[in-house]
């Protein structure tokens, strides 16, 4: 699965640079439906020097909205499913998502197919390894800020109209929340001393670039319907590495088919 999912990304790549670009930049309201499979790979050394890997299932809900300065999308997904290591160690896992994504289409350049902007990602995180005992409960959070660009390929297939897209972003400021090495509690909370409050601040770190990454990049196919929506399929990938209190890294591709319906 998890090589079939790098040619079909490939495939759009060499699709999404072919060709005569045109800036797709549709105004209005969209709201978005969307399900699919998930597959995650991921080492987190709070947790076992192992790596893990495996599926699961994928849902999501977005609205975008084109309008003439700005282009707007705001997405909230859900995973869930079983990563494994070598030896069969099995760990459950569900993260819930919401990334927001602005971009700001220069006036009178609609035949600029590359439009730049900003992005922001909040994701939280949670894997049960049942083998741990009272430290199977691991629990992450993020959250980040970055630049980001759109690259947009309109075109025909006889009476078919499409629509690709790739959308790519750079996180390099933010924050996070993680396990400590002994508890699944972060390290903060491992006083006594510290309220609740003083727990949750100083478990909280800086997301510091060249230490830290997130990038991710989301190659999306749409079919475009006579009322107005659209048929997309959509491959989101996306690589974190976060290097304190110990390392995590983890990299998640996953596909989606989505209804738009234009509100």
């Amino acid at each position: 699965m998890f090589w079939a999912q790098k040619r079909l990304s490939a495939v759009f790549l060499l699709l999404l640079l072919s060709g005569n670009a045109v800036l797709f930049a549709e105004r209005g309201h969209f709201l978005i439906a969307q399900a699919g499979l998930d597959h995650a790979a991921q080492r987190d050394k709070s947790m076992s020097p192992l790596a893990y890997g495996g599926s699961g299932i994928a849902t999501g809900i977005a609205y975008e909205h084109g309008g003439r300065s700005s282009m707007d999308f705001f997405h909230l997904s859900f995973q869930s499913g079983e990563i494994r290591n070598r030896y069969g160690n099995s760990c459950s896992y569900q993260s819930v998502a919401f990334r927001n994504y602005t971009f700001y289409p220069k006036q009178g350049e609609s035949g600029n197919a590359t439009v730049f902007g900003w992005s922001n990602i909040n994701a939280f995180h949670r894997y049960v390894n049942a083998a741990y005992g009272n430290y199977a409960d691991r629990l992450n959070y993020y959250t980040l800020f970055g630049p980001a660009f759109r690259y947009a390929l309109p075109f025909r297939i006889g009476k078919l109209q499409f629509h690709m897209q790739l959308p790519v972003d750079l996180q390099i400021l933010g924050f996070y929340l993680r396990p400590s090495y002994i508890s699944n509690r972060p390290s903060g909370y491992l006083d006594p001393e510290n309220s609740a409050f003083m727990a949750w601040l100083r478990s909280v770190d800086l997301f510091i670039p060249g230490r830290d990454w997130h990038f991710s990049l989301n190659p999306q196919l749409n079919l475009m319907l006579g009322s107005g929506g659209r048929l997309s399929l959509t491959y989101q990938y996306q690589f974190v590495r976060i290097a304190k209190p110990e390392l995590f890294v983890q990299s998640k591709g996953t596909w989606y088919i989505s209804l738009v319906t234009k509100l």
